[in-house]
């Protein structure tokens, strides 16, 4: 099976018929994913502020880290369980859309960077040197705003 014969099947389930057919049902997801999305970003942002070395000057990164994982795992959950439910309503019109997968790219890319150099940068805590905390907190910050600014953009290209 190729990449357009899967995106064919997601068009063609029952919610995404759901999707495209209830006034209702997209809005009330798309919110769902936007308040996902809040939740990420703007836990990460706390963090890579302070990596900036701005923000929360009171309390190491580390543990502010520590305190806003739960919240920021539970907009990663909230974004990965409603993205995907949101593709099935228009998944043919988002396959055929090159902003759609540099949106994916920069998701995968600022996801790949949280779980490997941004992880690991916070857990040096302490040892990390300032220049290299400010560059993976400029990096993390990049590609947030690039995979948000692309998902913006669909719409904006759509209509």
């Amino acid at each position: 099976m190729n990449v357009f014969s899967l995106f064919q099947l997601l068009d063609h389930t029952a919610l995404g018929e759901a999707l495209r057919n209830n006034r209702v049902l997209f809005p009330l997801i798309s919110s769902i994913h936007l308040l996902g999305l809040a939740l990420l970003v703007g836990t990460i942002l706390v963090v890579d502020v302070g990596l900036l070395g701005a923000g929360m000057r009171s309390q190491p990164v580390s543990r502010v880290a520590t305190q806003l994982k739960p919240l920021t795992w539970t907009g990663l959950a909230v974004m990965l369980i409603t993205g995907p439910m949101l593709l099935t309503g228009e998944a043919i019109r988002m396959y055929c859309n090159w902003l759609f997968w540099i949106k994916l790219g920069f998701v995968a890319l600022a996801i790949s960077f949280y779980f490997t150099v941004r992880r690991n940068a916070i857990a040096d805590g302490s040892s990390l040197s300032p220049t290299k905390a400010k560059s993976v907190g400029i990096v993390s910050l990049a590609l947030w705003v690039c995979a948000v600014v692309a998902a913006k953009s669909i719409n904006a290209f759509m209509q």
